[in-house]
């Protein structure tokens, strides 16, 4: 398995367990769906320990079961808001700056220069239908490795598809990435 970390926040943002289109050089598109994960709970999850504090061994044992979109779920994704179309273009702005010095610094000068002059193009529609799309930031949004970068916001959006048990509505949750910004590692 593939994790891909945010090169800003080292955040997770997503893995390869889930479906993948490649849009372009620069945006990859992850396909999420509905998820039950369960979890057992027990007393010694919370430090307890009956037989130790001299009371019986009755446990405070059962299951969670935590309902919601895989890709939010398994990497704890926050939603985010932004309130202009302008404050997200603002926040771009910087986070495009902070993935060039990234790759310059990874010495793929060649990369970054390419990056900054074919990445407007490539991500142009999803600019354009920007009240489409919710966002969501990665665990450590905030606080990058010069302490006040901020990492990548992902683009969120529907779209129609076959119900099945993985998108029981009909509707599957696209997930935005730039692949730019991100670090692949194997798990």
């Amino acid at each position: 398995m593939i994790i891909y970390k945010d090169c800003v926040t080292s955040s997770e943002m997503f893995c390869d367990a889930s479906p993948v289109r490649k849009i372009n050089d620069y945006v990859w598109e992850v396909i999420g769906g509905y998820a039950v994960r369960k979890d057992d709970v027990n007393d010694a999850m919370f430090g307890g320990n009956a037989s130790a504090e001299g009371g019986d061994d009755e446990t405070a044992d059962g299951t969670i079961e935590n309902k919601g979109i895989d890709v939010i779920m398994d990497q704890r994704l926050n939603e985010h808001a932004f309130q202009t179309k302008k404050e997200y273009q603002n926040y771009l702005k910087a986070y495009l700056k902070s993935v060039t010095k990234y790759l310059e610094s990874e010495g793929r000068g060649d990369e970054a220069k390419k990056f900054k002059e074919e990445f407007p193009s490539a991500f142009g529609d999803y600019l354009k239908n920007f009240k489409e799309y919710t966002f969501f930031t990665g665990s450590d949004h905030w606080g990058g490795k010069e302490g006040d970068e901020e990492g990548l916001v992902v683009l969120q959006r529907w779209d129609d598809c076959e119900k099945s048990d993985r998108h029981p509505h009909g509707q599957a949750p696209i997930f935005v990435f730039i692949m730019a910004g991100l670090i692949p590692e194997k798990c």
